[in-house]
């Protein structure tokens, strides 16, 4: 008697932990990731990522009041990306492509695109914008074909340069390093990144500013600021 009533109080035991394990609540595993970055005209954004989709955007910009955009997701584009949609300002329209192609984690990479400000990429993190290593803007411009910045992050110099005319990202946070002046009379503070492609941006003491960039098959190419 007392056997089956032990095997029996074992049976339970083991469907109640069956259940147990079947039924605990999914909340705890719903993920939230900030993606977080900056326009040339110095606003920062954090683009919200909830429960499977991407949510809003929040802008932040020094003396100015925070912005929101609400996001709505609109297509899948030709690259098999989904392509969100809102509006800042009550002006200015904004696109979010998830580069992931809708596996968001984190390292995942985004697109923002405002009109009139230009594009941004970003990476998204478990950290809202207001916790992560403070940016500072060293230099920001555009050429006619190019957007560019070099940022400073702790010690470190961080170059982006996306190409306006298909929004394809060429650096995006990439280490750079104070270059080297050309010659005794050269008037330009420039930043270079050296990889698979060498990039210099300058400016001089009149506020010009120019990109250069060379590929690895030898090819330059040389564009203003505008």
């Amino acid at each position: 008697m007392k056997k089956q009533n032990l095997s029996g109080a074992i049976a339970t035991l083991g469907l109640l932990c069956t259940q147990s394990i079947l039924f605990t609540s999914p909340a705890s595993a719903v993920q939230q990731l900030f993606c977080n970055g900056r326009m040339t005209n110095g606003w920062s954004y954090s683009a919200e990522y909830i429960d499977g989709q991407f949510a809003r955007i929040r802008w932040t910009r020094s003396g100015k009041p925070p912005q929101t955009t609400n996001l709505t997701y609109e297509s899948i584009n030709n690259r098999d990306q989904p392509v969100y949609r809102g509006g800042l300002m009550g002006a200015l329209g904004v696109t979010l492509i998830d580069l992931s192609g809708g596996d968001v984690q984190p390292g995942s990479q985004i697109t923002v695109k405002v009109d009139d400000w230009g594009t941004s990429q970003a990476s998204c993190g478990t950290s809202a914008s207001g916790t992560a290593t403070p940016i500072t803007n060293v230099l920001a411009f555009q050429t006619r074909s190019y957007t560019v910045r070099v940022d400073r992050k702790n010690s470190n110099l961080l170059m982006t340069v996306i190409n306006k005319r298909d929004g394809r990202t060429l650096l995006n946070n990439a280490p750079a390093t104070v270059a080297p002046r050309r010659n005794s009379n050269d008037s330009w503070t420039g930043y270079v990144h050296r990889g698979e492609m060498t990039a210099y941006a300058r400016r001089n003491f009149r506020g010009e500013k120019e990109l250069e960039l060379i590929q690895t098959a030898g090819r330059r190419v040389i564009e203003q600021g505008i």
